[in-house]
């Protein structure tokens, strides 16, 4: 029981620290470059993880294996994260972060299953009253704002790939595979940045906002995979999913964007899903 409760602690604080990333990369990439804002983001949590899994994990816990499980699922990070910074950029973040978060959480309940964790009937349920809760969220009240939409389905299958693939890193490579997310995040970041010759300069407060959104992706990595070894994946996942509702609700508060009651209602509902899905 305590081994549960620990995980869903975990699931919930990486949730939070993902949504107060989401938002703080979300913000830098309104004044700059989002590729620019990607690669900071992978670049910049590098030191301070490489540290963590030192401390946590030593060397003996480092293999090949870990490092490169980790560099598949930071390619799929820093495409989501691209994702996400650009809808920021184009869209309300009602709009872009709950279907973002929705789709996240689908593809790691796919695998958990394909690993033997069924979905129950629940689960289908909560499949549509996602498809209702991304309606109200997305919704003005006139119509569906489908820009952010359509970068919420891309940042959201690209983080869900990257949720499944630490959900069966190996619990004997500690923090590694979280090193080697960084790694293959700045790996790929740095080819896109170089072939869109994007500046390397951060401009205004963006520098400080990447880092502090740096600094929350460091948190939320590792209480995810933690909470998936001392959990279910799908558990993990569909909590961890939940980014979305801090992220639109810290969305309103800081960057003061209206918030409807629909949207309340529609952010609800997404987690009324999620809770669902992952029965």
């Amino acid at each position: 029981m305590f081994e549960l409760m620990l995980a869903l602690a975990l699931a919930l604080t990486a949730s939070v620290a993902w949504g107060g990333a989401s938002v703080f990369g979300g913000q830098a990439a309104r004044t700059n470059s989002a590729f620019t804002v990607a690669w900071w983001f992978s670049f910049m949590a590098l030191p301070g993880m490489l540290a963590l899994a030192f401390i946590a994990s030593g060397t003996e816990a480092f293999s090949i294996d870990s490092l490169l499980i980790g560099l598949v699922a930071g390619a799929a990070a820093v495409t989501g994260a691209t994702f996400l910074f650009f809808g920021f950029a184009k869209a309300p973040a009602s709009s872009v972060v709950p279907t973002s978060g929705l789709m996240s959480a689908l593809l790691p309940v796919a695998a958990a299953n394909v690993r033997g964790e069924h979905l129950s009937s629940l689960a289908f349920v909560g499949v549509g009253l996602a498809v209702g809760a991304i309606w109200l969220v997305a919704s003005d009240g006139h119509r569906m704002d489908l820009t952010g939409i359509w970068y919420g389905l891309g940042s959201g299958t690209s983080f869900g790939v990257q949720f499944a693939i630490l959900g069966f890193v190996s619990e004997r490579s500690g923090l590694w595979p979280i090193v080697g997310v960084f790694v293959g995040a700045s790996m790929v970041g740095t080819l896109v940045v170089i072939a869109k010759r994007s500046p390397l300069r951060l401009r205004g407060t963006a520098f400080w906002l990447t880092a502090g959104g740096s600094a929350c992706s460091v948190v939320a990595n590792t209480s995810y995979l933690y909470a998936t070894r001392l959990g279910s994946l799908s558990l993990a996942a569909i909590l961890a999913a939940l980014y979305a509702i801090p992220a639109v609700i810290l969305a309103a508060v800081f960057l003061k964007e209206a918030m409807l009651p629909r949207h309340w209602l529609g952010l609800g509902i997404a987690g009324l899903a999620t809770a669902f899905i992952s029965v």
